[in-house]
């Protein structure tokens, strides 16, 4: 007589630990969903205190893009008085660029946050939600002032974004406004 496990035992231990496996999942997704509820509807305070913390990381980041943006200029584009002068600052230069945003940018108001900081700026351009879950943006105005809308979206209360790529594009003088593209 052996003292082995029978078939109906295994099937057991078996479905014992697929269970617990599934409780485990289902803990860490209602975690994850309670502390993105906690720091959405946190007192005011201790959002800013939650994101002062990021604030310096966001600060160097747009000192980064702004210095990465002066960089390619110097290196791909000449300094003729079309294309943004030699005889004025280097902020003061009109530009337009194509930002790609990714992060928590769609479904937080990201575009009408862009939108008002645009108006705001005297920028133009536009700005579009995508299909893969990125926002599309083109500004152009003074390096300065996209700068600024940079650090004021980064500041946003419910955008998080994670990464950009920035691309410059050629000036179009019959642009007017900053418009919301899509639904």
């Amino acid at each position: 007589m052996g003292t082995g496990l029978t078939s109906a035992d295994v099937l057991m231990t078996v479905i014992a630990a697929a269970a617990l496996l599934a409780v485990w999942i289902f803990r860490k997704r209602i975690a994850a969903w309670i502390e993105s509820q906690r720091l959405a509807h946190a007192p005011q305070g201790e959002q800013e205190m939650e994101y002062a913390l990021g604030a310096d990381r966001s600060a160097a980041k747009d000192r980064e893009f702004l210095a990465q943006l002066r960089a390619w200029r110097r290196t791909h584009m000449t300094q003729s008085p079309g294309a943004g002068g030699t005889d004025r600052q280097a902020g003061d230069r009109k530009i337009r660029v194509r930002i790609t945003f990714w992060g928590r940018v769609q479904g937080v108001g990201f575009r009408y946050q862009a939108q008002h900081a645009a108006i705001a700026m005297d920028l133009t351009g536009w700005v579009e939600n995508t299909e893969e879950g990125s926002v599309v943006m083109e500004a152009q105005g003074r390096e300065d002032d996209i700068a600024r809308m940079m650090t004021h979206l980064r500041q946003a209360r419910w955008i998080r974004i994670l990464s950009t790529e920035v691309e410059e594009l050629p000036l179009r003088e019959d642009e007017r406004s900053f418009r919301v593209l899509g639904y």
